[in-house]
């Protein structure tokens, strides 16, 4: 996936792309050939693919998560809200050294995007039990039996259901804007744990308690998204559907 060739029999007849973002791999064993180098060159090899192989695709919609915005250097930002115009400004060699595992992901996602973008407006400008669950599921499911409620890491969250749904309206536009766009709202695992045990009483014994309801106090950043909204005229899926539809899954698939 790394050359352009791998995708010529892929491209073929195909006129939109959603080029979603590369896995979740925050313990590499080598920064820049596990993490840093797939990213940016799986990105440019797709973009150079279309160009060479199949001149009828329309848009590609670029998948990013959050970590392309976020300044992990300046922790969890009181009072701070997170726009489209934030950036993850980690340089290159700054990850390629960094014994940071989750920051060299994220700033992977932002050097992906810088390059993207780079390249667009060039030089001048499964079911479970059937499939490996991913991180992300694995670290809800950790809640299941844990000793406490984890620390806030990340403040954010999006449902992969109105990740799929953006991409597709955007892609159906007669004239899709060329700009970024924020996803998500606020998490945090206190709030996790609140939802899942009102929703799942029976799992009492399983889900710490914590300290019910002090996420309202709790001083981590915010996130802007009301600009995708206006423009889509719709509503996205609310962290206690998105936890409970998760959980009833986990407990559906045992």
């Amino acid at each position: 996936m790394r050359s352009p060739q791998s995708y010529s029999d892929a491209l073929e007849g195909v006129t939109e792309i959603i080029h979603a973002a590369s896995p979740f791999n925050v313990s590499p064993c080598d920064n820049v050939e596990h993490v840093l180098a797939p990213a940016k060159e799986i990105s440019s090899a797709l973009l150079e693919a279309v160009q060479h192989y199949e001149h009828r695709v329309r848009h590609v919609v670029n998948i990013l998560s959050f970590a392309a915005m976020v300044d992990l250097s300046q922790g969890l930002r009181p009072g701070y809200s997170y726009s489209e115009t934030d950036w993850n400004l980690m340089t290159y060699e700054e990850a390629a050294t960094s014994s940071n595992g989750p920051a060299v992901y994220c700033a992977s996602k932002g050097l992906v995007e810088a390059k993207m973008w780079h390249w667009v407006f060039g030089p001048s400008e499964i079911p479970l039990g059937k499939t490996t669950p991913s991180t992300s599921l694995n670290k809800l499911k950790a809640l299941l039996d844990a000793s406490s409620v984890p620390a806030t890491d990340f403040a954010g969250f999006v449902d992969v259901r109105d990740v799929a749904m953006v991409a597709i309206k955007i892609i159906e536009m007669r004239d899709p804007p060329a700009r970024r766009f924020l996803l998500g709202d606020h998490f945090d695992w206190q709030t996790a744990v609140d939802i899942l045990r009102d929703a799942f009483p029976d799992l009492h014994h399983r889900i710490p308690v914590g300290s019910p309801g002090y996420v309202q106090q709790e001083p981590v950043y915010s996130l802007i998204t009301g600009d995708l909204r206006s423009m889509l005229k719709t509503s996205f899926t609310s962290l206690e559907k998105t936890l409970q539809d998760t959980f009833q899954q986990f407990l559906s698939a045992k």
